[in-house]
């Protein structure tokens, strides 16, 4: 049942003339009792107090996260209403890796939005609880990571160069090894030319065969391995991360 209402200073409210100010939630007596109800679960049931421990709670393990996933920026919030900053390596706004990273977090059941220029902004309801906010994290964590962790993995275990594929698009480097980047669609590629060092939707688009792509794809790591900077190495991304072992 929607209802609205509005604050304003008394000199402001007495200035406008009767019906200056109305609204289409302005209220009525059922949606009015409505509302009493609903403050009296937000007192009853501590949900101003649940606001406060949860939002810190999601702040505070973001912030941790911080160190390992340098694309998370600036984070921010007040009760449950939280804004994570997605950032590039020189921290200007990761605007170009928000909308295939959310896409993503959707598709593994978590709904989120875009705030601002390339902030992930976190609403959960006042009832969340702190096993369910956790999970939330972990979901959003794990899409930023999980790259940088397969990445990782496989330098690990003995890998000198990575040919990387993506999808979404996501910004994956390596302070150890060089990692090349290959878009599977050229939507991603003309998006995220800068980040990108070979399209392989080439072939979707009847611009390259299998076998010229190889070709090359084969090249690339013949130059790369000659010392050719990939684009992650151009942009500074040197990104590494580890699942942890409880």
């Amino acid at each position: 049942m929607p209802l609205g209402a509005i604050l304003a200073r008394a000199e402001l409210v007495h200035a406008w003339p009767p019906a200056a100010q109305g609204s289409t939630f302005g209220g009525n007596p059922v949606v009015c009792r409505a509302g009493l109800a609903t403050l009296r679960v937000v007192q009853e049931e501590h949900l101003l107090s649940n606001a406060v421990l949860v939002g810190d709670r999601i702040q505070r393990r973001f912030r941790e996260a911080q160190k390992a996933l340098p694309i998370i920026g600036y984070v921010r919030g007040k009760g449950l209403m939280v804004a994570v900053e997605l950032a590039n390596p020189d921290g200007s706004p990761a605007r170009e890796d928000i909308k295939g990273l959310i896409k993503e977090m959707s598709a593994r059941g978590l709904l989120l939005t875009k705030c601002g220029a390339s902030s992930m902004r976190i609403a959960p309801p006042l009832i969340i609880t702190e096993d369910q906010a956790d999970f939330g994290v972990d979901v959003i964590l794990e899409v930023l990571g999980h790259d940088v962790i397969s990445v990782t993995g496989m330098i690990a275990a003995g890998a000198q160069l990575v040919v990387f594929t993506t999808g979404l698009g996501t910004p994956v480097g390596s302070p150890i090894a060089p990692i090349i980047k290959v878009s599977s669609n050229s939507a991603l590629y003309e998006r995220w030319k800068h980040n990108i060092d070979v399209n392989a939707g080439a072939i979707l688009d009847d611009e390259a065969t299998l076998q010229t792509l190889g070709e090359r794809i084969y090249q690339e790591i013949i130059e790369v391995a000659s010392g050719k900077l990939t684009r992650a190495e151009i942009l500074g991304h040197r990104e590494l991360a580890m699942h942890t072992v409880a």
